[in-house]
């Protein structure tokens, strides 16, 4: 006889502390060239901007959905790594624009290379269906995860998060 139904949200919550911790090990398992790593903040920084294009801090943001303060420490951080650099809007505007330089277009190929491999390897033995299935839930999961975050800074009294 089968036991008690499992609460789903339960076992997801837990399931998900699991990921998180477990994904912060892989993150720490993947080293550049020199034997440092690109920090969890950092790396979804550069990769945004990536992404984005040339995005201004107000954009990257929105995008990641924390207060300009936060954003304005963290990119001010990988600017003095070298990593990254303000440049001057095309359009005109008074915003500058961010722009990855070289160094920080290596440091992000390499970590995204070294991930990929990573993750590779542990799903290995799953079938391409399932992690094309993996891939479209996690998106979704993500997505429903920004709605939420919109939704709730939308309220009256609420900040946006900080990290």
């Amino acid at each position: 006889m089968p036991g008690p139904p499992k609460d789903s949200r339960r076992v997801i919550e837990s399931e998900l502390a699991l990921l998180a911790r477990r994904i912060e090990h892989v993150r720490r398992s993947v080293r550049l060239p020199d034997g440092t790593t690109v920090d969890r903040s950092a790396y979804l920084l550069l990769d945004r901007i990536d992404l984005a294009g040339s995005p201004t801090l107000a954009e990257l943001g929105a995008l990641l959905q924390l207060d300009q303060s936060t954003v304005h420490r963290q990119v001010t951080a990988l600017e003095e790594a070298g990593d990254v650099e303000r440049v001057p809007d095309p359009g005109g505007a008074r915003a500058a624009r961010l722009r990855l330089t070289a160094g920080g277009r290596s440091r992000l190929a390499a970590t995204r290379a070294g991930r990929a491999d990573r993750i590779g390897r542990i799903l290995a033995g799953w079938s391409p269906e399932d992690r094309a299935t993996l891939g479209s839930l996690l998106a979704r999961l993500n997505a429903d995860l920004v709605r939420l975050g919109d939704d709730e800074r939308r309220r009256p009294g609420s900040t946006p998060p900080s990290t």
